[in-house]
């Protein structure tokens, strides 16, 4: 990624990492947007999408601020300062109808723990129980908390956080091979 590696984590507080110095995003859209692209990372997130993310009721000119918003996250993840205003090796880009935020294989923690757990299901079916639970134990320590506690987005607080939470309990039930959905 051009030199520069980003690492996410939304399962608890909202955290950024750049080259392991920690980013400070302390704007609430900022979170709330940061979190958004999270959710869906390297998909286009369509602008209304994010515009129903960020606001419970958008103002006028929502799709502008939108605009403004992404542009000071950019700045603010392009050193851990914030001092630099360039935004090079920034792997959020503009892509008609919407906006993509690029994480590379496990540099989010829940696509780390999605990834533990593939891991820990396919020990359980080869009958190598310490290993799947090894695995499983690794999947979650990743979470430290209420996935984004600290994010102020009431649509991502009532409608992703609780599937993050089913799919942490599913994903344990299914990879300790006590089923589940």
């Amino acid at each position: 990624m051009r030199g520069t590696e980003f690492e996410y984590r939304l399962l608890g507080p909202l955290e950024v990492l750049r080259n392991g110095l920690p980013v400070a995003v302390r704007a609430g859209r900022q979170r709330a947007l940061l979190a958004s692209l999270l959710i869906d990372a390297n998909q286009v997130v369509p602008t209304g999408t994010l515009i129903a993310r960020l606001w419970d009721d958008p103002p006028d000119g929502a799709r502008n601020a939108l605009q403004n918003y992404v542009l000071r996250l950019r700045r603010t993840l392009n050193t851990p300062d914030g001092t630099d205003t360039g935004t090079s090796g920034v792997p959020l880009h503009s892509c008609a109808g919407g906006y993509r935020l690029d994480v590379p294989g496990e540099a989010l923690d829940l696509h780390r723990f999605d990834a533990l757990l593939a891991r820990a299901r396919t020990a359980t079916s080869a009958g190598t129980p310490q290993r799947a639970s090894a695995m499983l134990g690794e999947a979650l320590a990743l979470w430290r908390g209420e996935p984004l506690l600290d994010v102020p987005s009431p649509t991502l607080q009532l409608e992703v956080v609780p599937a993050l939470n089913e799919r942490r309990l599913k994903g344990a039930n299914k990879a300790a091979g006590r089923g589940g959905a």
